[in-house]
Parts: structure tokens; C-alpha cells; sequence
């Protein structure tokens, strides 16, 4: 007699316990699968919104009338009698040459554009200000503030530094002396108490 049957087991039934452990071993999984899912709508019913803020907040960080405002803001530091420096390739000619703004050509949801006579002498107009930077005089030149709660006051720059980008301007109209980013001014070329621009 065989091992299996004396102890009262045969083939058969040794297959249908491993069956059975199988069949538990799956529906266990399934379970489990299962209880995650849920878990996982629980918490998207949650969250979800909040991810989503979250999510708009970190892919458009000012809403939209700020960036309205700020893009309406950014194309007003164009103005006659400051010096700018040419950035853009497109004009490979003029690149990184400097000159003074002789006029501001606005036109209704257009970018201005400007005439500008360069430091060789030579006159170009209709350049976009998106081609243009701001350009800086020595410590000691005259500028005008461009933005901010100083903004079109004319002034000195007595100190410069492009390490921390600010700098120190004594102010034409009271004296007062201010610190303000060297992303804020211009030099000035025109005659200081020239207000038509304001």
C-alpha cells in the first residue's frame, strides 16, 4: 500500500489543496487590488481639487489681470532721450551697439517701436522694444527711473553694483538719495527738467 493511502490522501486530493490555496491566494490579490482602488478614488474625491489649484497655481503663478498689468506696464519703459543697446540677433549689424531713443512710434495692442540714432551715427527706426535693453551711464551719469514709486524721476547714479544689481541714485527733484534695482533705470540724455513724457 502506498504512502498516500495509508494515510488516507490520494493524488487527487493533494491537487485540490493546491488548488484551493491558489484559488485563496488570488482572490486574496484581488482583494487587496481592490481595497487600494478604493483608497486611492477616496482619495482623489478628496484632494482632487486642491491638486488641481495646486497644480494651476505652479504652472500659472499670477493670474491673468497680473500679467495683463505687468505686460502693460513692461511695454510703457519706452521713451525718448534714453540710451538702449540692441539685443537681438535679428539685426546681427547692430547687436549689442549702443544709441539714444529719438522717438516712440505707439500704435492701439501693438509693441511700441522706436527710432533710434546709434553711437556710429547712423539712424534706424521701427525696432521693436522686445530687441532692446536698457543701457547704464558711468557712476556719476544722469538717468531716469523707469517703474516703481520713483517712476520718470530723474536723478545721479552715485553707486553702482552689478554683482547685487542695484544701485544708488540721488534724485533731481528733492536730493533724496535711493536704492533701486539697476533693472529700473536708464541713462538719461535729455536736459533733467524735460517732464514731457510723464
Amino acid at each position: 500500500t502506498s504512502r498516500n493511502s495509508r494515510h488516507g490522501r490520494g493524488s487527487g486530493d493533494s491537487r485540490d489543496g493546491s488548488r484551493d490555496r491558489n484559488d485563496y491566494r488570488k482572490r486574496d490579490r484581488k482583494d487587496r487590488h481592490r481595497d487600494r482602488e478604493r483608497h486611492r478614488d477616496r482619495e482623489k474625491d478628496e484632494y482632487g481639487d486642491s491638486n488641481r489649484d495646486r497644480d494651476r497655481h505652479r504652472i500659472y503663478p499670477n493670474p491673468p489681470k497680473d500679467r495683463q498689468k505687468h505686460h502693460e506696464e513692461h511695454i510703457n519703459w519706452l521713451l525718448p532721450n534714453i540710451r538702449v543697446r540692441l539685443i537681438s540677433k535679428k539685426l546681427q549689424k547692430y547687436h549689442l551697439q549702443k544709441g539714444v531713443v529719438q522717438d516712440v512710434i505707439r500704435q492701439h495692442g501693438k509693441s511700441p517701436v522706436a527710432v533710434i540714432l546709434m553711437d556710429n551715427g547712423r539712424v534706424i527706426d521701427n525696432i521693436p522694444e522686445r530687441y532692446l535693453e536698457t543701457a547704464l551711464p558711468k557712476t556719476g551719469g544722469n538717468v531716469i527711473v523707469l517703474e516703481g514709486k520713483q517712476r520718470w524721476k530723474k536723478g545721479r547714479l552715485l553707486e553702482r553694483s552689478s554683482v547685487e544689481g542695484v544701485g544708488v541714485v540721488q534724485l533731481s527733484e528733492d536730493l533724496e538719495v535711493v536704492k533701486i534695482s539697476l533693472d529700473s533705470v536708464a541713462e538719461w540724455c535729455g536736459p533733467l527738467d524735460d517732464d514731457d513724457f510723464e
